[in-house]
């Protein structure tokens, strides 16, 4: 990407859709993004995973539009695991 210059792909496994996190746009600073839903057919499954590999994430909450939880990754940025209802 060139000096200075960061990029970062994410892509859940099996997805198509992916998530670029780059040092060099203004308008992404370190904790800028808030409330990335990423979905999940399991979320217990996915919340003991990542809790069980050391990321602090919250407890599982209940709401109409599904059941999350919520953690940050290491420069603030907010995402929420959320399992769609049935």
């Amino acid at each position: 990407m060139g000096p200075g210059m960061v990029w970062i792909q994410l892509a859940p496994a099996g997805q198509g859709v992916t998530i670029a996190l780059v040092t060099w746009f203004d308008q992404m600073r370190p904790g800028g993004l808030q409330g990335v839903m990423l979905n999940t057919d399991d979320l217990d499954a996915d919340h003991a995973l990542l809790r069980g590999r050391g990321l602090a994430i919250g407890e599982i909450h209940q709401e109409p539009w599904g059941r999350y939880a919520q953690f940050s990754d290491p420069d603030g940025n907010g995402w929420i695991l959320r399992e769609p209802p049935r």
